[in-house]
């Protein structure tokens, strides 16, 4: 048995907690933070969307498409790169570790041997 299993339900779980809480509206400094660069506040909503499908993609994807899995992990280590980013323009550094930790993750499932087989 491989790590990969619980890597990607480990994976999955935190773009769904993070998803839901911005989707909630509950912190409004989120949408204050996006505002800093000139971004619509809507967008965090739409983030949160996009992180929550992709944590679906991830975990459920194989079974609708062989390479949805594949491109969920893609399409979130991008979302990741983007949220690295303005942190490290706007914030300390250590506001960036959740993503960071996250793209390592995720750049571990995309980038594994070819020799094993899973969902990613």
């Amino acid at each position: 048995m491989t790590i990969r299993p619980l890597i990607i339900w480990l994976v999955a779980l935190a773009f769904v907690m993070f998803g839901l809480y911005k989707i909630s509206g509950y912190d409004m400094s989120l949408e204050a933070f996006l505002g800093n660069f000139g971004l619509p506040a809507w967008l965090i909503h739409l983030i949160g969307a996009a992180e929550i499908a992709g944590a679906i993609g991830l975990a459920f994807g194989r079974r609708f498409h062989r390479h949805l899995p594949h491109l969920a992990a893609l399409c979130l280590t991008l979302l990741m790169l983007g949220a690295i980013g303005l942190h490290l323009l706007a914030d300390p550094l250590i506001k960036a570790l959740p993503a960071t930790v996250l793209l390592l993750l995720l750049a571990y499932l995309l980038f594994r041997p070819k020799s094993e087989t899973s969902a990613v």
